[in-house]
């Protein structure tokens, strides 16, 4: 999805945002099954083109194929059905990365606590399950994602996907996210967990956040 520049940033300068509930009304599938079901010339593609994997995920919307997300050491590959559901025709398009420009560090705590009356928020540069998303993190991994806004592009890519699974002793909800602009990728992954009983406030937090120069 694409988004022209917003207005970033409550008065403050946190740079994070209030949370809401999120939907998870669709029924997600493994992603590692998803996967599968692309055939392996398709596969092997994108793993050309992405390099040494990093982080990935796989969806499908009702009715159609499925597509992947590909974070690898030399670019973000997605690969798109283009036709109707059980036709094997794919696009798979990315942006490449500079080699040796990835940066990392890692978040774990509490979901976040940053919620404001929405009329203290700045504009919110996400719509859809991104936003739903961003409003969830710790405010570190929501001020991560907006990078690229400060980089002086006026149109920026971004996409993300979650799930939910039910364990002996809580639930986990798995989490991937990214956006570019002109110069510079940032992609959030990893997992909340939340005992049973406890308000998903109360979860538990372990990311890892990811930036690297986009190529000329």
């Amino acid at each position: 999805m694409r988004s022209t520049l917003p207005e970033l940033y409550a008065a403050g300068g946190s740079g994070a945002f209030g949370s809401v509930p999120m939907d998870f009304s669709a029924e997600a599938e493994d992603p590692d099954t998803l996967w599968m079901t692309i055939s392996e010339p398709i596969r092997h593609r994108a793993r050309e083109r992405s390099g040494p994997i990093l982080a990935w995920w796989a969806s499908r919307e009702k009715g159609r194929s499925a597509t992947a997300v590909v974070l690898g050491e030399h670019g973000l590959v997605t690969v798109e059905p283009v036709g109707e559901a059980g036709k094997e025709v794919y696009r798979v398009s990315g942006v490449n990365l500079q080699p040796g420009s990835f940066r990392s560090f890692e978040v774990t705590g509490q979901s976040n606590s940053e919620a404001r009356p929405a009329t203290a928020e700045a504009a919110m540069p996400f719509e859809g399950q991104m936003e739903l998303l961003m409003r969830n993190l710790p405010g570190r991994a929501q001020r991560h994602l907006q990078a690229p806004y400060h980089d002086g592009s006026s149109l920026v890519r971004y996409g993300s996907f979650y799930l939910r699974w039910d364990r002996p002793v809580g639930t986990e909800l798995q989490v991937w996210a990214y956006v570019f602009g002109t110069s510079r990728l940032v992609f959030v992954s990893g997992s909340r967990f939340t005992r049973h009983g406890e308000s998903e406030t109360l979860g538990t937090w372990q990311l890892t956040c990811r930036s690297a120069a986009i190529a000329s």
